[in-house]
């Protein structure tokens, strides 16, 4: 079977890890792990390593069903939204934020004549203060 068209199943894990993204915002996998045992309490059936939600967060980006987002030195969080688009990492509270801002594919074509390289896509990362910060006056 070819890899690039095999699809993994809808694990029962995997399910958990993909609700967990859905419920909250741009979670880093401490996060989920953390949702998902609120939930299912420690019972040994629904028991969950930190190490699966790292794998199961893994398999659904390369699926394009979550997007993976670096955010800078802070730990990888992930997205439900897998469209392309940009974030904004906030530096007083940590959060990151989708920004409404429309992809810019344009410059792709210039930063391939500029490197020498081929450019497939690009992903920015805005840091700055988020709206909530803003207010509080940081």
């Amino acid at each position: 079977m070819d890899k690039m068209n095999y699809i993994r199943r809808m694990t029962k894990q995997r399910e958990m890890v993909l609700n967990a993204v859905h419920s909250l915002e741009h979670p880093t996998a401490q996060e989920v792990y953390s949702r998902i045992t609120s939930i299912t309490g420690t019972g040994t059936e629904d028991r969950i390593s930190l190490g699966t939600i790292y794998r199961n967060l893994q398999v659904l980006a390369q699926e394009g069903m979550i997007a993976e987002v670096p955010a800078g030195q802070d730990a990888m969080r992930y997205d439900v939204r897998a469209d392309t688009h940009y974030h904004l990492l906030c530096r007083n509270c940590g959060k990151v934020f989708d920004v409404p801002l429309e992809y810019k594919k344009d410059i792709d074509p210039e930063a391939e004549r500029s490197s020498g390289c081929r450019i497939e896509s690009h992903d920015i990362l805005f840091r700055g203060l988020c709206k909530n910060c803003c207010k509080e006056g940081h």
